[in-house]
């Protein structure tokens, strides 16, 4: 019996690690397999694959928002907390019965001709994969901006002061023109035309103060190199600073071509 167990037993030993190796083999390409279909997984997760309607609005907003890097965004909780440009982009949901299939590659986004991503919009989307598509989608772009206000009746003619003006924030959509973002640009300037109050002051309703008037008696001043002369006029025209106007010589009659320089005060034009 014992020479029959010391004849077995080479043979069993081997076998058993045949055995014990195997299991380990299929263990590890077990464990292997399942730390594959985790990372897959994990991948799947960070990467979402949008669908094509996603893909549209977010393809919208951000590129409007483009046009407005130093604004803020509204969203609900810092619309009132924030001062300053703040623009608020609105893409409505797309028709979930429309068929869109996801682009393969990044959308192409732009505006129409001649279109300013301001107030009521349409952007062209378009998707140049292997299936290409456009879209045309509507979006709304509210810019809230600080602007220049009349905080009185103003009168035409009349030279504004910084007590005819407040500044109020609003929807720059909403005003027709070119809007004025600080007083000083309005102060000092003459009044085109009567403005009632409250109304948004913008470039085209002012002009220089005019100070010289049509037939006014003016300082009529011509200086060559170190020689200066100073004679009395009569302006032709009426003229802001800066601007040229005929003036006749009250001495010799002549009409020469002068810059407004001040109250009535003008240069010669050599």
């Amino acid at each position: 019996m014992n020479n029959y167990l010391q004849l077995q037993n080479p043979c069993q030993k081997p076998a058993m690690a045949t055995r014990i190796h195997g299991w380990r083999h299929t263990l590890l390409v077990v464990a292997l397999t399942v730390l594959g279909l985790a990372t897959s997984l994990s991948d799947s997760v960070a990467s979402p694959v949008l669908d094509g309607h996603t893909q549209i609005s977010t393809a919208v907003h951000d590129f409007i928002a483009g046009h407005y890097p130093d604004a803020v965004q509204l969203s609900e909780g810092n619309a009132a907390a924030t001062s300053g440009r703040r623009v608020e982009i609105d893409v409505p949901r797309l028709d979930p019965r429309l068929s869109i299939q996801s682009c393969q590659m990044p959308l192409q986004v732009r505006l129409n001709q001649n279109q300013t991503p301001l107030g009521k919009i349409s952007v062209r989307v378009d998707c140049q994969d292997a299936a290409p598509w456009s879209r045309y989608i509507p979006a709304s772009v509210r810019v809230y901006q600080q602007v220049v206000f009349s905080a009185r009746p103003l009168t035409r003619g009349s030279v504004i002061a910084v007590t005819d003006l407040q500044v109020s924030e609003v929807d720059i959509a909403s005003v027709r023109g070119s809007w004025l973002a600080d007083t000083d640009m309005a102060v000092g300037k003459e009044v085109r035309r009567t403005l009632p109050s409250g109304v948004a002051i913008t470039a085209e309703a002012l002009t220089e103060q005019e100070l010289i008037a049509r037939g006014q008696t003016v300082v009529l001043t011509a200086q060559k190199g170190t020689v200066l002369i100073r004679q009395q006029g009569v302006a032709l025209q009426a003229g802001e600073s800066g601007k040229q106007i005929s003036v006749r010589n009250s001495n010799s009659g002549r009409v020469v071509q002068a810059v407004v320089t001040g109250p009535g005060e003008v240069e010669v034009l050599f």
